[in-house]
């Protein structure tokens, strides 16, 4: 399921506001995955926050690794 974080409509920035967010949650501890330069995974032991941009928003979607 994902949430919006929030909106974001300017296209032209959104990499340095992804940019941003990605280092208050790297400053905070979290171990981050740059994917594109407009979207990242927040990595966990049991699974990861995706984090992206679509359609004027930013949004965070939990992701758990598959147990096989």
């Amino acid at each position: 399921m994902k949430q919006i974080i929030k909106s974001h409509h300017d296209v032209i920035t959104v990499p340095e506001a992804m940019k941003a967010l990605m280092s208050d949650y790297s400053k905070i501890g979290y171990q981050i995955e740059r994917i594109t330069l407009i979207n990242f995974n927040i990595i966990f032991p049991d699974g990861w926050v995706h984090v992206f941009w679509e359609n004027g928003a930013i949004y965070q979607e939990i992701c758990d690794n598959e147990v096989n």
